[in-house]
């Protein structure tokens, strides 16, 4: 086997952070330019509440910080964001000081686009990509990732995935099986990084090879886009970074999710 090319991770961390920060913006309804990242909110049961993309490329100051604490908090949510262990130390320090504490990991998968993609998708499962303007195949993918998820929120999600449908170079995918819609998932071809997103199957058509087979299909359809890296936000040692290491994908970093929570405060998904 072939090992894989080596990414440069800095230079990946700087084009998918700043990727991440614009996506999340353009499904927020509220958006705010900050230390070269995006602060974004929506309301409750909104997954755009939250800031990326800080300090990737310059210092954050204590003010900077103070604003995005007063951002979220204004509005009567905890202050939540992304930080990649490439940003600033400025950043890190400033968010220590000020209370910040971890909520969650997620670990930034990536591939070199250049590297061929030697998989099939089996002939028992079929893929069809969801036309932006069909309602029909539209409420039904939101029926699969609402269930799938198990959205709690589900008024806040669909409206946030039928904004996503019209941002630039994004599609989504059913994948069938027996004829029956089974699973959904998203991606972003905007070269020079695109990125797969959203994937979930229906509980009882798990373990069937339909999540590896979604993201094949989208794999073929970033190696046509021009897409330079290709990147997956994973759970650490989900199933879904197991197929992507299957395909190709390398760990590339992990990121924490921070969150600074007080009394009388929302919590955000």
């Amino acid at each position: 086997m072939t090992p894989p090319s080596l990414l440069n991770i800095s230079d990946l961390a700087l084009l998918e952070e700043s990727r991440q920060a614009r996506a999340v913006a353009a499904v927020a309804d509220t958006v705010e330019p900050l230390a070269g990242g995006l602060l974004s909110f929506s309301g409750p049961g909104s997954y755009s509440n939250q800031a990326v993309g800080l300090g990737m490329t310059a210092p954050v100051s204590g003010p900077e910080i103070d604003h995005l604490i007063h951002f979220y908090e204004f509005r009567g949510f905890q202050p939540q964001l992304e930080l990649c262990p490439y940003a600033h130390h400025s950043l890190i320090e400033g968010l220590a000081v000020r209370n910040f504490v971890i909520k969650d990991f997620e670990t930034v998968l990536a591939r070199d686009m250049t590297v061929p993609l030697d998989a099939q998708i089996p002939a028992e499962i079929q893929i069809s990509q969801v036309n932006p303007d069909d309602e029909a195949q539209i409420e039904t993918f939101l029926r699969i990732v609402v269930d799938g998820f198990g959205v709690p929120n589900v008024e806040a999600f669909g409206r946030m995935v039928k904004k996503a449908f019209h941002y630039p170079n994004t599609f989504a995918y059913i994948a069938s099986i027996d004829a029956i819609p089974a699973a959904g998932g998203s991606c972003e071809l905007s070269a020079p990084c695109g990125a797969l997103f959203g994937m979930t199957t229906l509980e009882k058509f798990r373990n069937r090879g339909l999540q590896r087979a979604l993201m094949i299909a989208r794999l073929n359809a970033a190696q046509q886009s021009g897409c330079k890296y290709l990147t997956i936000g994973s759970k650490p040692d989900s199933p879904t970074g197991r197929n992507a290491l299957r395909l190709g994908f390398q760990v590339a970093y992990t990121k924490a999710i921070l969150i600074r929570p007080a009394p009388g405060l929302l919590a955000s998904p």
